[in-house]
């Protein structure tokens, strides 16, 4: 599978998830920012999906009149760009990302808007490209949020491709398949390549 048609699909589930799981309108300006975050570890890469939400507010709207995102002309494409830019750093806020004693070579994230009962939603998708790990090899992916961070973040992390997880070991806060990762925590787990039969 493509890693285009793979962005996609995380993206649409992505953003399923957390329009499901958002406040109704009525209650829009009590809603804080929100975050989800889902990494899947392959033998050779790591997919890290952000789904990114803002409430109807002054920060939101602030950001809608610096960059717009119908806007055409001869800047239209530029202001897009640099709005990208501009919301990433609102949308990682202190998440640290490490995979154990490897250089991950990074590309360029793609990202998303998109308007509902106008508040900001935004999804980031970014693969780390890896050597591929050898049979009964083991890869260990930790996933942080620095003292400094202040969203609270549902966390899924788990493998690809046949890869297995062999440990997992977290002082985030436990739930239903995902940890909720507050600020100064981490999630590390460690997969491992089955040897082939």
């Amino acid at each position: 599978m493509s890693s285009r048609i793979l962005s996609t699909i995380f993206i649409v589930l992505g953003f399923s998830a957390l329009i499901a799981v958002a406040p109704s309108t009525a209650k829009a300006h009590d809603f804080e920012p929100e975050r989800e975050l889902f990494v899947q570890v392959f033998p050779e890469h790591v997919d890290i999906l952000i789904i990114y939400a803002e409430a109807p507010g002054e920060r939101t709207d602030l950001f809608r009149a610096h960059f717009g995102f119908a806007l055409g002309g001869e800047f239209g494409e530029a202001l897009r760009e640099l709005s990208k830019r501009a919301i990433v750093p609102r949308m990682l806020d202190g998440l640290e990302f490490e995979v154990h004693g490897e250089n991950p070579r990074t590309g360029e994230p793609q990202i998303e808007f998109r308007d509902h009962d106008t508040r900001l939603m935004v999804a980031a998708y970014v693969r780390y490209e890896l050597d591929e790990l050898a049979d009964d090899q083991r890869r260990t992916m930790i996933v942080r949020a620095q003292d400094r961070s202040f969203l609270p973040t549902p966390t899924i992390v788990y493998g690809g491709d046949g890869l297995q997880i062999v440990d997992e070991s977290t002082d985030a806060a436990p739930q239903t398949n995902t940890f909720q990762l507050y600020r100064g925590k981490e999630v590390e787990t460690v997969f491992e390549q089955p040897a082939t039969p």
